[in-house]
């Protein structure tokens, strides 16, 4: 039998990690919150790339 989950965020990336974080303030405790996504590694912060990096003149 699989593990049941309080609540489930379904989908990745930075949304993920910052919904997460949301659920731990308002008390949610370990093992309550399951994350759901294809993204082979957990959610981090991930930098914004400017048109200036990506296309330099």
């Amino acid at each position: 039998m699989g593990r049941a989950f309080v609540y489930v965020i379904l989908g990745g990336g930075v949304s993920a990690g910052y919904a997460a974080l949301e659920f731990v303030r308002r008390g949610v405790s370990h093992g309550e919150l399951c994350i759901i996504s294809d993204e082979p590694v957990a959610p981090y912060e991930r930098p914004a790339l400017s048109k200036g990096f990506l296309l330099p003149e």
